[in-house]
């Protein structure tokens, strides 16, 4: 998978990490690549379904996905996370203007960490462990996320220098707030304890 450098648009790709590396080695989401007299320019990965019980995932440097869904539910063997991106990938709609048909869903069993600017907008994230959220590379960086959603069962980390605003907010709306800056938490109630509420 690691060698395509354009996956075909509209499929689902089976990733396997086994061989060498076995169950639990990580498969890099590379990113696409054109070479032109010598210059490299790079592409994105568009309406792509990839889904592995093997690997661990890490989007690398100038890796861009859109519209495409990543699921793994490998079981971690330390303590790295199962989901990773590079301070230069990317993930969702780069303009930040919350185009739909480039809303990207990642989705784990176990922890996510992503670098600051890897959701761009349109991005969500959905772990059954732990989700960290890196901060900028400098302390005066300012980082903006349009309609970024977060699932997680076990803790969200959401450093310092990022900007949250929902998709469609308008500043003159009748809503009357300047910038739209809401986070919600949510303890969801396990299927015991809502028998034991029921009887």
């Amino acid at each position: 998978f690691e060698d395509l450098n354009e996956p075909p648009k509209g499929l689902t790709y089976h990733v396997g990490c086994t061989g060498s590396g076995g169950p639990g080695s990580i498969v890099d989401m590379m990113p696409v690549t054109y070479t032109t007299g010598g210059v490299t320019s790079y592409g994105h990965v568009q309406d792509v379904a990839m889904i592995t019980d093997t690997c661990k995932v890490n989007f690398t440097d100038n890796s861009d996905w859109r519209g495409s869904m990543v699921l793994t539910t490998v079981v971690p063997s330390g303590s790295s996370p199962t989901l990773s991106a590079s301070a230069g990938a990317s993930a969702g709609d780069p303009t930040k203007t919350c185009i739909q048909p480039d809303h990207t869903y990642l989705l784990t069993l176990y922890d996510m960490n992503v670098a600051a600017k890897f959701a761009s907008s349109n991005t969500t994230f959905m772990t059954g462990g732990d989700f960290a959220f890196a901060a900028g590379s400098s302390s005066t960086e300012k980082i903006e996320h349009w309609g970024m959603t977060v699932y997680a069962d076990g803790t969200v980390d959401l450093t310092a220098q990022h900007d949250f605003y929902a998709c469609g907010y308008a500043g003159n709306s009748f809503l009357g707030i300047d910038n739209f800056r809401y986070i919600k938490q949510v303890i969801p109630m396990n299927e015991k304890d809502r028998i034991a509420e029921v009887n």
